[in-house]
């Protein structure tokens, strides 16, 4: 099979693994409350921890959203190469920096609060692409942005499949947990089976 035939198959895969995930992970958010709510009425909770800080991610987060940014008109080819290790692909780096000349923070100060939040999303995903050597994301980022893409190579598919690889993996891993399978479980007499002998181990560890 040619290279553009093997991209046009993995692209499709890999648009339905991350369309899984994504509603993987919604369905999950319900699972985990759900079980929890269940597991708090069968077992009694002594809570003598005091409340937690917030973490240091929600702190960095926190005091970036509240920094003003100085506004700047160009940005510098390290701006940009800070965001990109060395070993990434040459192709995936030349087109992340022409995403981030149209995406990055500094570069948006006279734009619309609209604009500015749909750019400023684009530039986050694309650093996240470029960080998982995801050529079909930062593609169709691209894309969006009108700039060309590069041509998918041998190398490039291979990636992708990767990215399939891991996702597929991501999937798996959620939905072997033990609220995945409790939520999925229709029978209500399993379900209570479930929770007493899940109840059982932890009060055994």
């Amino acid at each position: 099979m040619n290279v553009k035939r093997r991209y046009r198959l993995i692209s499709a895969k890999l648009e339905f693994v991350k369309k899984e995930l994504e509603i993987t992970k919604d369905i999950f958010v319900d699972a985990k409350m759900e079980f929890s709510e269940d597991f708090m009425k069968r077992v009694e909770i002594v809570d003598d921890h005091p409340p937690q800080e917030q973490n240091k991610e929600e702190q960095e987060e926190s005091q970036i959203s509240n920094h003003r940014r100085e506004t700047k008109q160009d940005i510098s080819d390290e701006d940009i190469e800070k965001h990109i290790k060395e070993e990434k692909d040459e192709e995936l780096k030349k087109v992340f920096k022409k995403i981030a000349r149209k995406t990055h923070p500094d570069l948006l100060y006279n734009k619309s609060a609209f604009e500015r939040g749909k750019k400023e999303a684009l530039f986050r995903n694309a650093k996240l692409a470029i960080e998982e050597e995801d050529f079909f994301e930062l593609s169709k980022i691209a894309k969006e942005l009108g700039i060309e893409p590069p041509q998918p190579t041998k190398k490039h598919v291979k990636m992708m499949e990767k990215t399939v690889e891991k996702i597929s993996g991501e999937i798996k891993t959620i939905k072997g947990t033990v609220a995945w399978v409790w939520y999925h479980e229709d029978d209500e007499e399993r379900r209570l089976t479930f929770m007493k002998k899940y109840i059982d181990a932890l009060k055994n560890k």
